[in-house]
């Protein structure tokens, strides 16, 4: 299950034919993603009304949106 949410949101952020973003509900837990082409942000929302946000920069994995990935 969990194998398949990783590719869904891997394709859905980063394929040619994918989205900027989308919404996932995982077992009452809302996870909201969007790459702004700088970088991947995650808003968890929990069962309990907690807000997580995570920032991930792009370019610090080698994945980069529009240009060739600077090391």
């Amino acid at each position: 299950m969990f194998s398949r949410l990783s590719q869904d949101l891997a394709e859905s952020l980063f394929d040619d034919g994918g989205g900027t973003g989308g919404s996932i509900d995982l077992e009452g837990n809302t996870i909201n993603f969007i790459n702004t082409g700088t970088e991947i942000v995650l808003t968890i929302l929990d069962i309990d009304g907690v807000t997580t946000e995570i920032r991930i920069p792009i370019g610090s994995f080698g994945i980069c949106a529009d240009a060739p990935c600077v090391p």
